[in-house]
């Protein structure tokens, strides 16, 4: 997980980095996305596919340069 300030407003926002193999899938292999919650005044929002956070690939980690 990385909390970054990604909208400005001065909340710290949530992003999680879900590891997710392209070559699993079906039923038993859900998709396990990328994730970006956006902090409210404390109220976290799911803003991921919006934003285009929600991505599935083979995520280990995140960094950021803010």
């Amino acid at each position: 997980p990385i909390w970054i300030d990604y909208d400005g407003d001065a909340d710290l926002d949530l992003y999680l980095s879900n590891d997710n193999r392209a070559s699993n899938s079906g039923p038993d292999f859900p998709d396990h996305h990328n994730e970006l919650f956006r902090n409210d005044d404390g109220t976290f929002t799911d803003v991921s596919t919006e934003t285009g956070a929600a991505v599935c690939f083979n995520s280990m980690g995140a960094a950021s340069a803010t």
